[in-house]
């Protein structure tokens, strides 16, 4: 996520680094997904969203679709980062329905935010 521009601080808010305070949250477009710190972990509280929330809530695309590699140094394109669904025959789609939501949003961008990395940094 870092690598693509997202602001991901995991320093807890009751510490600071560098002078500066623990935000304890990821930022991404001007919204604030907060981790929770519990018994000094830093953990991202999530849940299934439901039906509704799939079909109007933003989606944040926040990764890409490529294999992590720690030992490329090479350079992608566009295409290569771009974060696509799994085809719906996948045998880890375990709810059809959702699934097409969300590769109808992808495919149409209705309310999707992206973000895109330099291609320097991968």
């Amino acid at each position: 996520m870092r690598a693509f521009g997202v602001g991901v601080d995991d320093c807890p808010g009751l510490y600071s680094h560098d002078g500066i305070q623990g935000r304890q949250s990821i930022i991404f477009n001007y919204i604030e997904i907060p981790f929770k710190f519990d018994r000094n972990l830093i953990l991202l509280e999530a849940s299934k969203p439901t039906h509704d929330e799939l079909k109007n809530l933003p989606l944040l695309v926040i990764t890409s679709g490529i294999k992590w590699n720690p030992d490329r140094n090479g350079t992608y394109s566009h295409k290569d980062l771009e974060w696509k669904p799994l085809p719906s025959n996948n045998i880890g789609i375990v709810n059809l329905s959702a699934h097409e939501i969300v590769c109808d949003r992808l495919q149409n961008g209705h309310n999707v935010r992206r973000v895109w990395m330099t291609l320097d940094f991968i």
